[in-house]
């Protein structure tokens, strides 16, 4: 693969990517102030726990997504027009029948938790229960969606796909503002008009793919063998997604059992800022993986090494530079961002995006490994020593009743699965260098955050809480970060791509 072109299309897609996180984080984090004024705290964390169970449920579709990204780019790396509609195709069918099975295990298990175990506070069943319909159709069209919102990300034309994101936040935030003018029913009224927002969004993937390719347009068809392989590649990958979603949305209904829905309103704040934030390290992340599956299909190792490092190094620099600020003036930060702040948000909310960064450290490598094919013991290993920790909280718990101990545990355990991760790496990918990715993507990020806060960190105890300490620490935390970033972290190749990314940006 050619180096140039390759450096272009990521700079091309990073700069897109880039407008489309900045405007998308604009607006959720205006609309989640929104949407909690308008539900109340109860509410919004009744509303959080119940999409928790559709959302654990959507490990299936993250599971089919890696497959259908990994099938279609390595399809597209040879180059082969018959087989990417192939894929393409098959894909469409499965995603359905994984959509119709979704939707009756949430209707059929979701009913049974409403009745008989979630602590729904002031809410009515019924009103939970016409909440999780809405939430299981939305998930739904989400599902069959995934083909379409692939093939882009493989063909890596990232334009669309920030188009279409940026404005599914501004019709979310208009889903936000209509709260106010409803008097009754609100809690069914947003789940109803998040799901319009996603039947829009569906439409529009489903549109683009069919008018600008060839290859995206639908045509039955049925490959015994290639479907047998995405949906055996896919079994491997749901211990990943299984792992992610106990994360993100199961230890929400967990924790309800422990500590009511005010907790879940507090995880509900802490995954949106996580979401918000993580999307801007994944823009790298999201240009960088195609390539990487592509280059291994072309067996063009060197390249392929180093969109590895490079592709890894640049997210957890970005998503450091960006949350470690926020965990400085948590407290400031969300007093002006929410009328209300939810019991225990701050120390959540610090916890999961130190979580991020730790995991966002092997991000590419995932990619690499799922590139070849081998996936099955990685996966086992790597999210198993992730899944053990679940039990481990749960006793914890039944002991002593400490809110934040279950993310502390979640965190040790992606430390030991990053160090595994890293194993197998070395083990299918030609010339891959251990040292070397321990050097420069886990010892020195942690070095440079240690160098970079100890002053913004003494500025806390000097200025008094407010917007001139929040700018000043945030500032000093930023330009030192920088500084040693560019010294002492980046190579000619990766300089290059941010200074040819922020003359593009200027130049818009």
């Amino acid at each position: 693969m050619d180096n140039k072109n390759s450096q272009k299309r990521i700079l091309k897609n990073t700069i897109y990517l880039y407008i489309r996180s900045l405007v998308s984080l604009i607006i959720q984090l205006y609309t989640s102030r929104i949407v909690l004024k308008a539900l109340g705290i109860e509410d919004f964390g009744v509303y959080q726990v119940i999409g928790g169970i559709v959302t654990m449920f959507s490990f299936l579709n993250s599971t089919m997504s890696a497959a259908t990204q990994r099938f279609l780019s390595y399809e597209m790396g040879l180059n082969n027009s018959e087989r990417i509609q192939k894929v393409f195709s098959t894909a469409i069918n499965i995603h359905i029948i994984l959509a119709l099975f979704t939707f009756i295990i949430i209707e059929i298990l979701g009913i049974i938790l409403i009745k008989s175990k979630i602590d729904l506070g002031n809410v009515d069943t019924t009103t939970a229960i016409w909440i999780l319909h809405f939430t299981s159709l939305s998930l739904v069209l989400t599902i069959t969606s995934v083909p379409y919102n692939s093939f882009l990300i493989s063909k890596e034309n990232m334009s669309y796909f920030a188009y279409i994101d940026i404005l599914g936040a501004f019709l979310k935030l208009i889903v936000a503002l209509i709260l106010f003018e409803l008097n009754t029913h609100r809690l069914i009224w947003y789940a109803v008009l998040l799901f319009i927002v996603s039947f829009i969004i569906r439409l529009l993937y489903s549109f683009i793919c069919h008018i600008k390719y060839k290859e995206a347009r639908y045509n039955f068809y049925w490959d015994k063998q290639l479907a047998h392989n995405m949906t055996t590649f896919s079994i491997w990958t749901t211990l990943s997604a299984f792992s992610y979603m106990i994360k993100s949305q199961g230890i929400s209904v967990i924790l309800n059992f422990f500590f009511g829905p005010v907790l879940n309103a507090a995880i509900g704040i802490a995954n949106q800022v996580n979401a918000a934030v993580k999307t801007f390290s994944q823009n790298f992340q999201m240009s960088f993986m195609p390539q990487i599956v592509k280059t291994y299909a072309q067996q063009d190792y060197s390249n392929m090494n180093k969109l590895i490092y490079s592709g890894a190094k640049l997210s957890t620099y970005l998503l450091i530079a960006i949350s470690i600020p926020i965990i400085l003036e948590i407290n400031f930060i969300l007093n002006l961002w929410l009328s209300q702040v939810p019991q225990y948000a701050p120390i959540i909310i610090s916890l999961i995006l130190i979580e991020s960064i730790i995991q966002t450290m092997t991000c590419t490598g995932n990619t690499a490994i799922r590139a070849t094919g081998k996936i099955k013991w990685f996966e086992i290993l790597t999210n198993g020593v992730q899944l053990i920790a679940i039990p481990i909280f749960l006793l914890y718990l039944s002991i002593n009743k400490i809110y934040f101990i279950p993310f502390v545990i979640i965190i040790l355990s992606i430390i030991i699965s990053n160090i595994i991760k890293l194993f197998f790496i070395r083990k299918h990918i030609k010339d891959f260098d251990i040292y070397t990715f321990i050097k420069d993507i886990f010892i020195k990020p942690c070095l440079f955050i240690l160098l970079s806060i100890i002053i913004p960190y003494l500025l806390k105890f000097i200025i008094t809480e407010g917007i001139i300490r929040a700018i000043i620490t945030c500032i000093s935390f930023e330009a030192l970060l920088i500084l040693v970033i560019y010294k002492y972290g980046l190579n000619n190749y990766e300089k290059a791509l941010i200074q040819n990314i922020i003359i593009k940006i200027t130049k818009r």
